[in-house]
């Protein structure tokens, strides 16, 4: 149901499921890779973070992540109007948003854990893998989190999270592509251009 509430009606549930299940075995994984402490060992050995931050050229700092907070807040809201017209009443959208808002905060926690690992495993984004940085030599910084599966997963699972990250895509895109053209044909099409066309 948790999945279904994320995920909604439009089989994107099913890439969600496989890749929650690999970043839930990579989260314990990535934390026993710093040998002692667990999870307050991490928060100790992690450098102290800062809002100024410049990789190659991009500058991260508030405004990039204002930016970021919007962009997620609008494309999440777009994304989630089909789970609240899709009810029996105001009280159920309510329940539904909710939940969805509720299992939406556990992505920052499962998704953020490795990558802080990873800062203490490489503490500079040279550091990383040579293979990973000749992969995107202007932005090694966006292979972290995948320099973190490579180390902790075996050979079999790596390809299951990269099956379960081409699935989630794919599933996201299908979705995106289903809506956009309900748009086009319905709202735009029929609303503005044929307001008696059939559905034929």
């Amino acid at each position: 149901v948790a999945l279904f509430a994320l995920g909604g009606s439009d089989g994107s549930a099913d890439g969600l499921l496989l890749t929650m299940s690999i970043v839930a075995v990579v989260v314990p994984l990535s934390i026993t890779q710093l040998v002692d402490g667990g999870l307050a060992g991490l928060i100790e050995k992690v450098p102290a973070l800062t809002l100024e931050n410049k990789i190659g050229s991009t500058t991260y700092d508030v405004h990039f992540i204002l930016g970021m907070l919007i962009a997620t807040t609008i494309g999440t809201a777009s994304g989630m109007a089909p789970r609240f017209y899709s009810v029996v009443d105001e009280k159920a959208a309510k329940k539904v948003g909710i939940l969805a808002g509720l299992l939406f905060l556990t992505f920052p926690l499962l998704f953020t854990v490795p990558p802080l690992v990873a800062r203490v495993l490489w503490p500079e984004v040279s550091d990383l893998p040579q293979e990973l940085i000749r992969l995107r030599e202007g932005a090694p910084q966006e292979f972290v989190f995948v320099a973190v599966v490579q180390k902790v997963l075996p050979a079999g699972l790596l390809g299951v999270f990269l099956a379960a990250m081409f699935a989630a895509t794919m599933s996201a895109l299908d979705s995106f592509y289903n809506q956009i053209a309900a748009i086009l044909s319905r709202d735009v099409y029929k609303g503005v251009f044929r307001p008696k066309a059939t559905d034929k």
